[in-house]
């Protein structure tokens, strides 16, 4: 499948979620980190009538979360005191950007971030053994650029 397949299937995906928000009411998104594409994301799913935080680890990114009106926290991704505060436990979905700008994001440290806010919010989470929010990750493909893969 190339490219503008999981295009097709993310855009499918997100109408399945965003009909499902409507019946159950509105659904929380967790977005970490921050990127090129963080207001773009935010903006789409606030549009979609998803309620919007955002857990940013720099300053610069933070400033541009508030900016985009969803509620922001300063804080590390990988620190689940962090991901306590941002509200984690609580989010119906969370979405995790890669923390570069970097048109090709491939990088091994970008690798490490994902895994390590993957394992934060295993912790993180672990204890509730409630509710578990889906969790959504952006990966880089070198030949096709930026691809949204749930994991």
């Amino acid at each position: 499948a190339g490219p503008g397949a999981v295009e097709e299937r993310a855009e499918e995906e997100a109408a399945t979620t965003s009909a499902a928000a409507a019946e159950r009411g509105c659904w929380s998104v967790l977005v970490l980190h921050w990127n090129e594409r963080g207001a773009l994301t935010v903006e789409e799913l606030r549009q979609r009538g998803f309620q919007v935080s955002v857990l940013a680890p720099k300053d610069k990114d933070y400033a541009k979360a508030v900016a985009t009106g969803a509620r922001a926290v300063k804080g590390s991704p990988v620190k689940p005191e962090c991901l306590r505060e941002a509200g984690a436990a609580e989010a119906d979905v969370i979405v995790v950007l890669s923390d570069s700008d970097s048109a090709s994001n491939t990088d091994a440290r970008t690798d490490a971030e994902l895994v390590a806010t993957l394992d934060a919010l295993r912790d993180t989470l672990a204890p509730d053994a409630g509710k578990k929010p889906r969790v959504v990750a952006t990966v880089h493909d070198k030949g096709a650029g930026p691809v949204m893969q749930r994991a």
